[in-house]
């Protein structure tokens, strides 16, 4: 039987890398016992229906008491000698002080000792000049990950239901279309902002998604937007869209303005200001990506309620995962608050952890004092 032996550590990936990569037959962790009642639960069955290991176990060891510390795990290391096990210490992570007494076992048992580059995945086999390593021994396997098993990993859970259909890409003209609205959108800016809030104002299509409106109504309605500079250029938006194809039978004169929404979709996108940011960087992000969702609501306890209120959610615009590091995105089409910052480091540090990294795709830009505190959160501007 393959045994691997190690911490209990806060950060979910550094308790699985060995079993993402090796069969084992069973993993020993030792911990303290506050980590233990959080992670127990979440890391066993994580394990088993990914992983393939058969027996989870977990022993309490005390604090800053080092004696009693390496008594205790060597009692349950000698256990799974006299069974004639294979045991394997897995250093990645870990608290200082069970380290050192990790080390100290593994030279007084001659057992080998390993840990891994938790971003390149890469296996580092610490003592293997005097023993015989878990390369060697276990059976390599590859557990791939996708967002749903990686977000169960962290005690959380995606939640479909309340999932942005409408901006699934899955037509490579659809995805072309998106491209040429977000060439004017870029091009526009913030005024993009103010023309969504138009298209709701005065817009609204027939059951046939049919617009007709007089020259007085789009005036009406440009005059309560009041952030173009002329109607020349409120103007020059909607012939640049109905370019695209976004909008068809386009009629724009003096006194009429009349177009057909391509469909509900691209109604719903274009009259949601960020919609076209958002789904340009999906496409963009999944280039590189193993997987990767738009529009993602994450359930707090992995538990998704009939009754909403009860449920604990954050949505995040981009999630993407390559190999076992996420990447969490917040799509701004405007200005960036200090706020914008916190929740996004806040989402992140919950379901991604340390090795998680987070993105603001804000065109605008951020200010100085923006860009300073984004700096000092490690979150990455995209401009």
């Amino acid at each position: 039987m393959i045994v691997n032996i190690e911490f209990l550590d806060n950060e979910p990936i550094e308790n699985v890398i060995t079993s993402l990569h090796y069969k084992i037959d069973k993993t020993i962790f030792f911990g303290f016992a506050d980590v233990i009642e959080k992670k127990k639960e979440i890391t066993k069955n994580f394990l088993k229906k990914y992983c393939g290991v058969r027996e989870v176990s977990f022993v309490c060891l005390p604090e800053y008491q080092l004696d009693s510390i390496l008594a205790t795990m060597r009692k349950v290391v000698e256990q799974e000698k006299l069974r004639k096990n294979d045991v394997f210490f897995e250093v990645t992570g870990g608290e200082s002080l069970i380290l050192i007494a990790f080390g100290m076992l593994a030279e007084s048992f001659k057992a080998p000792m390993h840990s891994f580059d938790i971003e390149t995945q890469k296996l580092i086999e610490l003592n293997k000049e005097n023993v015989t390593p878990i390369s060697e021994v276990a059976q390599k396997q590859h557990v791939k990950l996708d967002l749903d098993a990686f977000i169960e990993m962290q005690g959380g859970k995606i939640n479909y239901r309340l999932h942005k259909g409408a901006k699934n890409l899955e037509d490579p003209a659809f995805e072309k279309l998106i491209e040429a609205l977000w060439t004017v959108s870029s091009k526009y800016g913030e005024k993009w902002n103010f023309f969504a809030d138009f298209l709701r104002r005065c817009c609204e299509p027939d059951a046939n998604l049919q617009v007709n409106v007089t020259g007085k109504q789009v005036l009406a309605a440009y005059r309560k937007v009041n952030r173009f500079r002329s109607i020349r250029e409120l103007g020059k938006i909607l012939d640049e869209c109905a370019e695209t194809g976004a909008l068809k039978d386009f009629v724009h004169t003096k006194d009429q303005l009349s177009f057909r929404y391509q469909d509900e979709k691209i109604k719903d996108i274009l009259w949601d200001a960020g919609s076209i940011l958002e789904m340009h960087t999906y496409m963009e992000e999944r280039k590189n990506a193993d997987d990767c969702m738009v529009g993602v609501h994450l359930d707090w306890d992995g538990v998704i309620y009939n009754h909403s209120l009860k449920d604990t959610l954050n949505e995040i615009d981009i999630l993407s995962l390559r190999g076992v590091i996420p990447t969490f995105i917040s799509c701004k089409n405007g200005s960036v608050n200090q706020m914008a910052l916190y929740e996004l480091k806040t989402v992140a540090d919950k379901f991604g952890g340390k090795y998680a990294k987070k993105v603001i795709a804000a065109p605008q830009g951020l200010n100085d004092t923006h860009s300073l505190r984004a700096k000092e959160m490690n979150i990455e501007i995209r401009a």
